[in-house]
């Protein structure tokens, strides 16, 4: 009798619940173990537009992020996903080349003059997907359950604790990878944003580059996300008052219709950053087999599904 792989994924942000949905697909029998879940992982932190931000290298980061994109247009008929198309400002202080994504996107174009305030030279107008978070969560963590998937809430600190209960691991720790596997080239990229009620003209609107760095301005259905902060090798998830200061100051200047009516939240996560996202199998002799998906960077969303489809095909390589 043909009897389904079992495999155990570590992590339950983004990556690891996106992951668990396509080894499902596949035919696998899938659990997850975290020692958080949602709403209570970074990915619940982020402001989650579709945008390859802080991710390497950059062709592969390009041909994930391009599978990610196609795969949330083809969940934006259903409004119970929370992902929509918007456009997307991105303001730059001088003149810029073309992006180095820009063949992945559908919509693309420079802002002529009169579009610019006088902080900028040049933009880039664009349609991506929108992830608002407090429903796209619940909705891929439900599916994940509908669809047959277990979660079990235990930290783990190493994979021989749990190599002996499946036929493969998914490594989906993020910065845990500095513990669970001992990769040190896993680092933290502190972000901290504000999530309030506002109102404003609805716009999408980022500097991440020019005279207000870092600052983005993303309305959600039910709420505002104004950001923020890249802090390189700040492990402390503690509000820094100064900085919810800063963000409301440079949120206004990116956004003057932003009127802030009341700051519900401060969003603090530690982005997993490395010098390059790692997505790989490895197949020691005599150990159970190990796919590593993890070191996205500021691009947990944005390379979610192209990540995860690879995920998929090492694994039916592996153990299929």
């Amino acid at each position: 009798m043909f009897t389904l792989k079992n495999i155990t994924i570590i992590g339950c942000g983004v990556s690891g619940l996106s992951s668990a949905v396509r080894l499902i697909e596949a035919g696998f029998h899938v659990r997850i173990i975290a020692r958080d879940i949602p709403p209570n992982t970074t990915s619940n932190a982020a402001g989650a537009i579709w945008y390859p931000f802080k991710c390497f290298p950059k062709e592969k980061a390009l041909d994930w992020s391009r599978k990610t994109l196609d795969t949330f247009y083809q969940m934006m008929p259903n409004p119970k996903t929370g992902v929509h198309p918007v456009t997307f400002t991105e303001y730059f202080p001088e003149k810029v080349p073309d992006p180095w994504w820009k063949q992945a996107v559908r919509e693309f174009r420079r802002a002529e003059p009169k579009e610019l305030p006088d902080l900028y030279r040049d933009a880039y107008i664009f349609e991506v997907p929108f992830i608002d978070v407090p429903i796209y969560l619940p909705w891929l963590l439900n599916k994940f359950e509908s669809d047959g998937g277990t979660i079990i809430e235990s930290e783990i600190s190493d994979l021989s604790e749990i190599e002996s209960q499946a036929d493969l691991i998914v490594n989906c720790s993020g910065l845990g990878a500095r513990q669970v596997v001992g990769d040190d080239l896993v680092y933290p990229i502190r972000g901290q944003s504000l999530r309030v009620k506002a109102k404003s003209s609805g716009r999408h609107l980022l500097d991440q580059t020019g005279p207000l760095t870092l600052s983005y301005v993303f309305p959600r259905k039910n709420d505002y996300v104004l950001g923020g902060t890249d802090e390189v090798n700040v492990y402390h998830t503690d509000e820094d008052p100064a900085t919810t200061e800063q963000i409301l100051r440079k949120a206004k200047q990116l956004d003057p219709t932003l009127e802030c009516q009341e700051i519900l939240e401060s969003l603090i996560g530690l982005r997993p950053a490395r010098q390059e996202v790692r997505v790989e199998l490895e197949n020691c002799s005599g150990r159970c087999p190990v796919i590593h998906n993890y070191g996205h960077g500021g691009a947990g969303y944005t390379l979610s599904w192209g990540c995860a489809d690879e995920v998929a095909t090492l694994a039916s390589k592996a153990i299929g």
